[in-house]
């Protein structure tokens, strides 16, 4: 095989490669990305997604629950049981609980 030929087949071989790299480079970017972003900003995050334990710190230091009581308490049962508090946090969380209309501790 001549030195040309090899050079223009491995070249023919790399584009392809190259872009394919690309399209799985930028997935992962923008998919990474999306992650730092709701981290970073959790008021993004909606309760019902299966994230929403990211909501907890900030709901529970600024008593941003949901409006309807039952979406509240499934909220703060979600808190409960999935987000990692501190004691001070755990405290609040359950005065914010034993507070809600129909709302029993976990």
């Amino acid at each position: 095989m001549s030195r040309t030929r090899t050079v223009l087949l491995s070249a023919a071989a790399a584009v392809p490669m190259a872009v394919a790299f690309a399209i799985g480079a930028t997935g992962f970017l923008g998919v990474l990305g999306f992650s730092v972003f709701r981290a970073i900003f959790p008021s993004t995050i909606a309760w019902n997604e299966k994230d929403a334990y990211a909501k907890c710190d900030s709901a529970i230091s600024n008593a941003d629950w949901p409006k309807a009581p039952a979406n509240a308490c499934a909220a703060m049962h979600l808190c409960a049981n999935e987000a990692v508090l501190s004691e001070p946090q755990t405290n609040a969380l359950y005065v914010a609980i034993r507070a809600t209309a129909g709302c029993q501790e976990p």
